[in-house]
């Protein structure tokens, strides 16, 4: 058994992707799997981008009352 190909991102090896996961998924899955996320991107940036790691944040975001803005977790810190 080989060992998967990974990749980093931003050169940190703790945020390895597993590139053979993504190489060995059909097309048409990928492209449902993406469709949905930028179907609600195309509706309206986000006004609010969260990193995974502050996903109670982000919720606490999302489930504010008459909020209209959109809010975006991410893999990455974002600056």
């Amino acid at each position: 058994m080989s060992q998967p190909s990974l990749t980093t991102v931003g050169g940190d090896p703790n945020k390895a992707v597993e590139l053979d996961q993504i190489r060995n998924t059909p097309r048409e899955r990928l492209t449902r799997i993406y469709a949905e996320p930028a179907g609600l991107i195309e509706q309206g940036a986000p006004t609010a981008t969260y990193p995974l790691g502050r996903f109670v944040e982000a919720l606490t975001h999302a489930g504010r009352e008459r909020r209209s803005d959109k809010v975006l977790t991410t893999s990455v810190a974002v600056a």
